[in-house]
Parts: C-alpha cells; structure tokens; sequence
C-alpha cells in the first residue's frame, strides 16, 4: 500500500518536471530527496516499528556513502 502511494506520488511529480530535466541521472537526487520527504510525510501519519526504520536510515546512509565515494548504483 504504501510503495503504491509513493509511486503514484512519484508519477505526478515527474508530470510537473520540465521536459529538459527527464534525464535518468539527473533525476536520482532529485527522486532520492523526495522519496526521503515523502516518507518523512509517511511516517507522520503511519507508525513504523524500529527495526524497518533502521534498516532504511541504514540503506539511506549507504545511498550517501557511495554518492561520496563516486560510486553509481545503476548502470549508465
């Protein structure tokens, strides 16, 4: 349920973006800093228990890891 209302959150965003920003690599920092405020909205109104919280604070953290070590995690 939830993936599904990010989807469709992520759906209407890309409508809004202009044409010349629907380049794959440009748009993965864009997505990952939405997909973090959507699931801050998220949590607001939904309780997570810890454990999946942790997980994902621990995958967003190795997201910035690799971010700064210049690893890309999708192929180009």
């Amino acid at each position: 349920m939830m993936m599904m209302l990010l989807l469709v959150l992520l759906l209407l965003e890309l409508a809004q973006l202009p044409k010349q920003l629907v380049s794959f690599r440009r748009l993965l920092p864009y997505l990952r800093v939405k997909r973090r405020k959507w699931e801050t909205y998220l949590e607001m109104g939904i309780w997570l228990d810890e454990s999946s919280r942790e997980s994902r604070n621990r995958t967003i953290s190795q997201e910035e890891e690799e971010e700064e070590m210049g690893y890309s995690t999708h192929a180009s």
